[in-house]
């Protein structure tokens, strides 16, 4: 016998189902797949208010290379210490960047690739020299500053100066500069993450990367790259075709979106 209209009956049975296995594929290539990442108004605003201290931190050292003429175990001590308030600064920045960072995200790496640029410079800069090393003169020693074309007046590293300081005065210049233009360029573009284009002519060539102080790792393709995104950082490009090898260093900090083009018909291995 039939059940009525619109009854219904519930009836329960067993069905096998095959076990399944996920695997998951490693992936190396982390960073060529970042995914382009915004950050917040409060985010902005700490990356400004460092950059203004960094700033800061280079019209002071501008002055006291002014009035500083000799070359001095002293001046070199001076150097190490501004870089040590740079480190200090850096991370109180990074502790408030912390602060502000969404629950499951990590923060950007471009904080780690300075405290490791801080941290090299203090400790070359500390470390022992000659006692019967040269006291010299510091000639022209003065920061240059240079218009581009966005009509922003930027600091660059001075002139080089003679004596044993002078290439440690064009590398703090140099870092501390960098510094700025990171937290300014990150501010501006509201975004952890930048676009870079890799080309080679000809085309074909494998493409390693690396970070500072870090080993290279290679790319998933090779040329060309009409876009890829990486996360805000100093990266050092390899390109290789047979026996030629050209390596590149884009600067983010300056550059929005580098545009790397290499040349690789007769070159030699650098």
């Amino acid at each position: 016998m039939l059940p009525p209209a619109g009854f219904t009956h519930n009836r329960s049975f067993r069905a096998q189902v095959p076990d399944i296995e996920v695997i998951p594929v490693a992936d190396k290539n982390v960073y060529p797949k970042s995914l382009v990442t915004r950050i917040s108004l409060d985010q902005i605003q700490i990356l400004q208010d460092g950059a203004e201290r960094v700033e800061y931190l280079l019209d002071q050292l501008a002055a006291r290379v002014d009035e500083h003429s000799a070359e001095t175990k002293a001046f070199r001590a001076y150097l190490a210490n501004v870089a040590v308030t740079g480190r200090e600064d850096l991370g109180r920045v990074r502790v408030k960047y912390q602060e502000s960072v969404s629950k499951g995200k990590t923060e950007p790496i471009f904080f780690e690739d300075f405290d490791r640029q801080f941290q090299a410079f203090i400790i070359e800069a500390r470390a022992p020299t000659d006692a019967g090393d040269e006291v010299s003169r510091l000639s022209a020693a003065h920061f240059e500053r240079i218009q581009f074309s966005n009509n922003e007046t930027v600091t660059v590293r001075p002139t080089p100066l003679g004596g044993s300081l002078g290439p440690y005065l064009s590398t703090l210049v140099e870092l501390l500069t960098n510094l700025r233009d990171a937290y300014r360029m990150i501010a501006d573009t509201g975004s952890d993450t930048f676009s870079i284009s890799m080309k080679s002519t000809p085309q074909g060539a494998t493409i390693s990367y690396k970070r500072v102080g870090e080993e290279y790792q290679e790319y998933s393709s090779t040329t060309d790259v009409g876009q890829a995104t990486f996360p805000y950082a100093l990266w050092t490009f390899r390109f290789t075709i047979g026996h030629c090898e050209i390596v590149k260093h884009p600067n983010p900090y300056i550059e929005k979106s580098p545009n790397l083009n290499v040349q690789m018909r007769n070159c030699r291995k650098e």
